[in-house]
């Protein structure tokens, strides 16, 4: 009996020493790993930027692309102008709704007033309900009713 509790008082032991050294909170190679992982995400962001700044379509809607694949990851605040210049400016209502829903994994709260506010005066049905789609969808992440324009 004595024999027994030894062996599972050290099996203890060895269990609370193995997971202190592996999994405790100050553990630099994860610190390092997400802050390797935080600078790709930042320079893939800027590059997402500077391709939505360029005059090369073909450019403009990849990153199109990219926001609305990798939209909570990104931060592309500072193209919110010229992703908006794209879906009032542009002719093809495909381009127009990529847009849109690029604003919305924005989750630029602005934006998202200002497409509540273009919604009634869109002449295609299907931005239209693009423009919906995504003002809900922001609305319920949020809680509520929240995107207002200057709020």
């Amino acid at each position: 009996m004595k024999r027994f509790a030894t062996i599972i008082a050290l099996f203890a032991l060895v269990c609370t020493i193995t997971t202190g050294a592996y999994a405790g909170p100050d553990n630099p190679e994860k610190d390092k790993a997400k802050q390797a992982e935080a600078a790709k995400w930042e320079a893939f962001s800027e590059n997402i930027v500077h391709a939505l700044q360029s005059d090369n379509e073909g450019a403009k809607l990849g990153a199109l692309q990219m926001v609305i694949r990798y939209g909570a990851d990104l931060n592309v605040d500072e193209a919110i102008f010229d992703v908006m210049r794209l879906y009032r400016d542009n002719d093809d209502d495909d381009v127009r709704r990529m847009a849109v829903v690029a604003m919305g994994q924005m989750k630029n709260a602005w934006a998202i007033g200002f497409l509540r506010l273009s919604k009634d005066f869109e002449q295609s049905p299907t931005v239209r309900k693009t423009i919906q789609a995504v003002v809900a969808q922001y609305e319920t992440a949020q809680g509520g009713v929240t995107a207002r324009m200057g709020v």
